[in-house]
């Protein structure tokens, strides 16, 4: 049995990030992103009051703010992974 890798904070808030630019509910996004509730809260905690995400109604969705962050994380993960390889 392979034995399950531990994401980095940035994948899981790209992750995140993909996930609410159509809205979606708190329960879907944390199946989605494969987080356990209390994870969750921690990290929408911290990207709504960056201004990354935003809730209306309990409907969470990426913020224009979070749309850019989300660009230079993916090219930023581009940039670790290839580095990563030759470490």
């Amino acid at each position: 049995m392979k034995k399950r890798e531990r994401r980095e904070g940035i994948t899981i808030i790209v992750d995140i990030l993909e996930e609410a630019k159509d809205k979606i509910r708190k329960t879907h996004l944390m199946y989605k992103t494969n987080l356990s509730f209390n994870g969750l809260n921690r990290y929408l905690d911290a990207l709504t009051k960056s201004g990354y995400i935003q809730k209306d109604s309990g409907i969470y969705k990426t913020t224009p703010e979070g749309m850019e962050a989300l660009k230079d994380l993916r090219g930023a993960s581009r940039v670790l992974e290839e580095f990563n390889k030759h470490w």
